[in-house]
């Protein structure tokens, strides 16, 4: 018998559940790429002069209709900080 011995279901290293929020600035466009966001749950972009805030909406209505990567383009922003959040 192994210490390590067990049973593994599915692939660990394959994270199914997303790689986290990506995004590039090229042509004054930023564009943001997810794979985090949960299937009929709602989302919003918020900007901010601050990691800290307060934060206005950009972008509202967001939502993907299965675990997918998801694209969204802001085009000219002028905020420093960008956020994805779920409208609760």
């Amino acid at each position: 018998m192994w210490p390590a011995e067990g049973i593994f279901i599915g692939e660990p290293l394959a994270r199914p559940f997303g790689t986290g929020i990506h995004s590039t600035y090229a042509d004054d466009v930023l564009t943001i790429e997810t794979t985090t966001m949960i299937p009929g749950q709602m989302y919003r972009i918020e900007a901010a002069d601050s990691p800290d805030g307060p934060f206005t909406t950009v972008r509202d209505g967001l939502m993907v209709t299965a675990y997918q990567k998801a694209t969204f383009t802001i085009d000219h922003p002028d905020r420093p900080t960008y956020r994805l959040a779920p409208v609760i």
